[in-house]
C-alpha cells in the first residue's frame, strides 16, 4: 500500500494530475481514486471497470488494439475530450517546472 501514500502525498504537494496504471479491477479504481488519481490506465480493456468508470464520470484509458474496442471504450466523446485536456494539462505543467529549473 506503500504506492497509494506515495500518491497521495504527490497529489497533495503539486497540481499535477496523478493517475493509476495497470488497473484490473473496479476495487483497484476505488483504491486509485481514494488515494488521488485523477485517471485510471488499464493494460486492456474490461467492460466492467470501462462500464464503471464511465458511471463515476472518472477517466479511463484502457489497453485497445482494434477498431472495435476503440469504439467500445470511447463511444462518448466526453471521455476523449478529457483525456486531450488531461495530456494538455500534463504538458503545460511540465513546461512551466522546466521554466523554473532553467
Amino acid at each position: 500500500m506503500s504506492e497509494v501514500s506515495n500518491a497521495d502525498s504527490f497529489k497533495k504537494s503539486s497540481d499535477m494530475p496523478v493517475g493509476a496504471g495497470t488497473v484490473l479491477t473496479i476495487d483497484q479504481v476505488y483504491q486509485a481514486v481514494v488515494a488521488g488519481a485523477t485517471f485510471i490506465v488499464a493494460p486492456g480493456l474490461n467492460p466492467k471497470v470501462v462500464g464503471y468508470c464511465r458511471e463515476q464520470n472518472i477517466l479511463i484509458t484502457p489497453g485497445v488494439d482494434t477498431p472495435t474496442d476503440i469504439e467500445t471504450t470511447f463511444f462518448g466523446v466526453k471521455n476523449i475530450i478529457n483525456f486531450i485536456s488531461l495530456i494538455l494539462k500534463i504538458l503545460l505543467n511540465r513546461t512551466e517546472m522546466f521554466k523554473r529549473t532553467n
